[in-house]
């Protein structure tokens, strides 16, 4: 017996797909016709593999695509939080593609948009996947973004090299997370500690049973490289890594077209 499914679709992993190579030179010549087509074969494919793979489970219903808007509170807790990130790297024609599916009505009445603004669209998937479970629907996190999995949830991973569904467990949500607050994120250029990869951070954490042991560890590690400022870096690395679930704006459930 399928169950009625609704899928959360994490839009600003797509979109780097539908442009040609950041090294190209011809990258910001794309017309916007392609890449709307390109963005569309996207969009659409995450939901046929799901039906193709998991379709005895799950009868996708409804679905929605999660934007990134303007501001993110974190770049006011820490000001180097994604300074690594050029305005250069963003194709020109981005925005453009951002409106038209957000306002065009074949999109629209198909995939409804929701904008994510003063948070990261991480968060948005997260709170909202917090609020609409357990309301009949099973809900299903789509994203490639590693971030996804320090939350306990039902998450499709569309990287082309996994496509595959996995259930987080609050254990796995709990493990990975602290993994990123040991390994950092080079991408938001959040430090961590140096030296540490997931194999030595493993090992650091292997036998943490509880959130107050898993503290414990990580702020020893931290205590180690920053000395006085752990407590700084701890609570810095803390607020910059961990999604919101609550306190944030999301979409209401019928919202959607039923």
């Amino acid at each position: 017996m399928t169950t009625p499914t609704i899928l959360l679709i994490d839009a600003d992993s797509l979109w780097a797909s539908c442009f040609a190579p950041k090294e190209s030179d011809d990258r910001f010549e794309t017309n916007i016709e392609e890449i709307e087509y390109k963005f569309n074969e996207k969009v659409m494919k995450i939901e046929n593999d799901i039906e193709e793979k998991y379709g005895s489970h799950f009868d996708v219903q409804h679905r929605m695509l999660f934007f990134e808007g303007h501001g993110n509170f974190r770049k006011g807790l820490n000001g180097l939080y994604k300074a690594n990130r050029k305005p250069s790297d963003i194709p020109p024609l981005l925005n453009t593609l951002k409106a038209l599916v957000q306002n065009k009505e074949v999109w629209v009445n198909t995939y409804p948009s929701f904008v994510s603004h003063n948070v990261e669209t991480d968060d948005s998937l997260a709170a909202t996947y917090n609020k609409w479970k357990g309301n009949g629907y099973e809900i299903i996190i789509c994203s490639s973004d590693k971030d996804l999995k320090t939350i306990p949830c039902l998450l499709y991973d569309y990287h082309y090299m996994k496509q595959e569904l996995v259930a987080i467990s609050e254990e796995e949500a709990r493990y990975n997370f602290y993994t990123q607050m040991l390994m950092g994120d080079t991408a938001d250029n959040v430090e961590g500690i140096r030296g540490l990869g997931k194999v030595k951070s493993g090992k650091l954490l292997k036998d943490c049973k509880s959130t107050f042991s898993y503290n414990k560890v990580v702020y020893k590690a931290y205590l180690k490289q920053y000395g006085r400022n752990a407590k700084v870096e701890f609570i810095k690395a803390y607020s910059m890594l961990k999604l919101m679930t609550e306190g944030v704006y999301t979409p209401d459930l019928d919202s959607l077209t039923f």
